[in-house]
């Protein structure tokens, strides 16, 4: 009898958990503020202030607007989700969080400090995609890109599809901050802007960082020389300027580079950084003009020397910028703290790479001319 009663109370306890598993701490989604864009931005009127911008969902059918978007600002983070909470009823909830942007003037000026201060607050998503906004993040997190489209959705797949066809760097938060306390390669991270019509975002290049700091940008061509340059990419159209040659009619013809692969060599001569860069790539030709048989050898040949001449130029022309604004993308800093260990100072490393003596060389092999309907074949001699 004892022995039923215990198998019986047994069984009724785990129905009754059984039964209540999905009510324990249930909160409604509409109780939930799912925060899935913040804006990083320095106050206008006070250096000492941020401007914090958070994007979360409505889920009311009366309201027409996919999204709400408001403003807070405070010196810092914690203090801004405070007031957040503060204001509203809904709990600050930002483990959905898809997109940061960093408003321009905060990103030139240092975002050190608040990227910090976010990365702190432990419930959020760490894997949220970095970018930077032109002029301001609070102006592009208002944009409304679509009449049913949540402008932070919207964004993420945006850079998403730029990152696939190479024409924008990615980066996360988590990837900023760990490259940033390892003294590891600087970020490169995309730039977000309103088009003409002020109706859409776009990606208009890659800001180079030196540590959390922008310290120059990169346009849409040099962004995608990069991403080759560092091995992001395995397949990205170039449009290199080749100038009108014997072969070529076109000046500017579409080159898409196919399995590139650098090397670099890193080493200090006395107190002289010097850097060696090697670039190998194949390439195929998809937009341009000729005067001659593509299928010949000997022109093939011209060709590739052209485009090798041309990305070695190019090459030296961003490296170049680099080194004025000590930004270090490619990771040579990397290659010098593996031989230096404990010894490796960063100071010392971008003062050293601003002054660097860089040699630059290329090699290219043409693979095929690719059949498109924009190509002009080529003419038969």
């Amino acid at each position: 009898m004892h022995l039923t009663r215990l198998r019986n109370a047994a069984v009724l306890i785990a129905l009754v958990c059984y039964l209540c598993s999905g009510c324990w701490d249930q909160r409604p989604l509409e109780d939930l503020g799912l925060i899935y864009g913040l804006g990083l931005d320095r106050s206008e009127f006070n250096e000492n202030l941020f401007v914090v911008t958070t994007v979360y969902p409505l889920f009311a059918d009366t309201r027409r607007a996919p999204n709400e978007v408001d403003t807070v600002t405070a010196p810092s983070f914690g203090l801004a989700v405070e007031q957040w909470r503060n204001r509203h009823a809904q709990q600050f909830a930002p483990r959905k969080l898809r997109v940061i942007l960093l408003g321009e003037d905060l990103a030139r000026k240092g975002a050190e400090d608040p990227l910090l201060s976010v990365m702190q607050y432990t419930q959020l998503n760490e894997h949220a995609r970095l970018a930077v906004a032109r002029p301001r993040a609070e102006d592009l997190l208002r944009v409304k890109p679509l009449a049913n489209e949540r402008v932070a959705t919207f964004t993420e797949q945006l850079l998403l599809a730029n990152e696939q066809v190479a024409a924008a760097a990615q980066v996360t938060l988590s990837e900023a901050i760990s490259r940033f306390s390892a003294a590891d390669s600087d970020p490169l991270v995309p730039i977000l802007a309103e088009d003409k019509m002020g109706e859409r975002l776009v990606v208009i290049g890659s800001g180079l960082f030196s540590g959390l700091k922008m310290v120059g940008e990169l346009d849409e061509r040099e962004t995608q020389l990069v991403l080759a340059m560092r091995g992001d990419v395995g397949d990205v159209v170039y449009s290199p300027a080749t100038g009108v040659t014997d072969v070529l009619l076109s000046s500017y013809p579409q080159v898409r580079m196919q399995n590139p692969k650098a090397k670099y060599r890193v080493k200090l001569d006395g107190e002289r950084l010097r850097v060696k860069v090697e670039l190998h790539t194949g390439f195929s030709l998809q937009q341009y003009s000729s005067a001659e048989d593509m299928s010949d050898t000997e022109d093939t040949n011209s060709v590739a020397q052209s485009v090798a001449s041309n990305l070695t130029l190019a090459i030296e022309d961003l490296i170049a910028k680099m080194q004025a604004t000590t930004a270090d993308p490619l990771g040579l800093g990397q290659h010098l703290r593996v031989k230096q260990g404990q010894d490796f100072d960063i100071k010392l490393f971008r003062e050293q790479w601003r002054n660097a003596e860089v040699e630059v060389g290329v090699k290219t092999a043409f693979i095929r001319c690719n059949t498109m309907n924009t190509t002009i074949m080529p003419q038969k001699k």
